[in-house]
């Protein structure tokens, strides 16, 4: 623009001395128009689109309907209008929803209370009939014993010895008579059959009571006395808060032979480790529990190594990639 109007598109221009700005567009000179060069620059109209107006804390307003029913235009515009006819018609079906969402939970509570009450009266009936039959079942352990058979023979007969001699019989070849080496043989054939766990004896656990009443003491495997030492260093963290044992003099100043033996069990955990003949879940179950054990780099090694040999022997080739193996 050269300030007289000329070039220029008297629409946009903004010059203060422009002589397009010193009179109405309306009065310009039809010559002077035609003299404005056209901008071919393609100008984008945007259309009227429908757009959801998300306003921030109104995603979630179905406890406030009630705060939104009034129309707050007076006369609104068709635009408005039709959407708040829409808002009115959502608002009585959320209300509707809510209503049958509202009975039905009603009728599950009250039908969730009527199971759980008649759940709990199962399971009180449960109870008294297990404890009938405890019972019962206790009565027939007692008339069993009584009855005249092989078993309860026998047991009489080494209840009478016990009575009379305070002890058991000794082992079968330090016995001086035949009947006294015939109750230790059949306390050695009992505590073999408890040891194989044969349902000669864990189907009779009266007799199994009957017999330790009167002092057998029972052969344990290695599992069982391991795992009952390891239940009982258990125990012992849970009282105390550590692992950490008295010594052996403690143990015996005390006169604790439980204890004692826990501490000797304890020891003999870390020879083992240090020897190498720890097995690996038991290492990771004393370590899970607090004990300070641990493998010297040479035994990880070997264990290492006998373990991929292992997993080659199984599968045939090295790859442990994607084999559920924590320790390869």
């Amino acid at each position: 623009c050269n300030s007289r109007g000329v070039g220029c598109d008297p629409a946009v221009c903004t010059c203060i001395n422009c002589e397009n700005m010193m009179k109405p567009l309306s009065e310009m000179l039809d010559d002077e128009l035609n003299e404005v060069e056209e901008d071919e620059t393609e100008v984008f109209v945007p259309q009227e689109v429908e757009m959801d107006c998300n306003i921030k804390g109104l995603y979630n307003f179905s406890h406030r309907i009630d705060d939104f029913e009034e129309r707050r235009i007076p006369n609104p515009s068709e635009k408005l209008n039709v959407a708040y006819i829409g808002r009115e018609s959502a608002a009585t079906e959320a209300r509707e929803v809510m209503d049958e969402e509202s009975e039905t939970r009603s009728k599950l509570e009250e039908e969730i209370a009527q199971l759980e009450a008649q759940l709990q009266g199962k399971i009180d009936k449960e109870a008294q009939a297990l404890q009938q039959y405890r019972r019962k079942t206790n009565r027939v352990m007692c008339l069993e014993m009584e009855e005249p058979c092989r078993w309860n023979n026998m047991y009489k007969e080494l209840k009478e010895y016990v009575m009379k001699t305070g002890d058991l019989p000794p082992v079968p070849s330090a016995c001086t008579t035949e009947i006294d080496r015939k109750l230790s043989i059949w306390v050695q054939e009992m505590k073999s059959l408890k040891y194989s766990k044969s349902e000669r004896m864990v189907n009779a656990p009266h007799r199994i009571e009957a017999l330790e009443s009167l002092g057998v003491e029972w052969i344990e495997s290695s599992e069982d006395r391991w795992n009952k030492m390891y239940e009982r260093l258990v125990a012992y963290k849970r009282k105390h808060g550590t692992v950490k044992l008295p010594s052996f003099m403690q143990c015996r100043k005390a006169k604790d032979a439980e204890l004692g033996a826990l501490r000797r069990w304890v020891d003999s955990q870390e020879q083992d480790v240090k020897s190498g003949d720890m097995r690996r879940d038991r290492l990771r179950k004393l370590q899970a529990v607090g004990l300070p054990l641990k493998l010297t780099w040479e035994q990880e090694w070997d264990y290492y190594v006998v373990e991929l040999l292992k997993f080659r022997s199984k599968y045939g080739h090295l790859d442990v990639s994607g084999y559920a193996n924590p320790d390869l």
